[in-house]
């Protein structure tokens, strides 16, 4: 190899690489990011921080009725229905802020998930 190679370095940075996309992987499947707030085409998101980009562009999914296995009984999750678009505006540590494109679904009856405290 050139001497001006480093194959551990590269090594190392390609299982960083992996482990930072596996680590966000799970996290986004544990805690999905969510509207939590919703005024006209303005939403805040329930994450921030290096989750989500600013001028990043994200689809939008109306979460329906929940699909149980008719053998095992089991959840095989919610229904999900194309809604629109999420432009991020502004991203902070904790959430994210953004506005509503290609909106293809009347949002009017769709409320932000309840709140839980930490007593519930």
């Amino acid at each position: 190899m050139d001497g001006g190679t480093d194959v551990a370095q590269i090594e190392q940075r390609m299982e960083s690489a992996i482990a930072d996309a596996t680590v966000a992987a799970i996290l986004t499947r544990t805690f999905p990011v969510t509207v939590v707030s919703k005024d006209g085409t303005t939403v805040v998101l329930s994450q921030g921080g290096q989750s989500i980009k600013e001028g990043a562009r994200y689809a939008v999914v109306l979460m329906g009725k929940e699909m149980i296995d008719p053998q095992t009984q089991r959840s095989l999750g919610r229904t999900e229905s194309p809604c629109c678009e999420v432009v991020i505006d502004r991203v902070a540590a904790a959430m994210a802020y953004g506005h509503l494109e290609n909106v293809k679904a009347s949002l009017d009856t769709v409320a932000p998930p309840p709140y839980k405290s930490e007593n519930d």
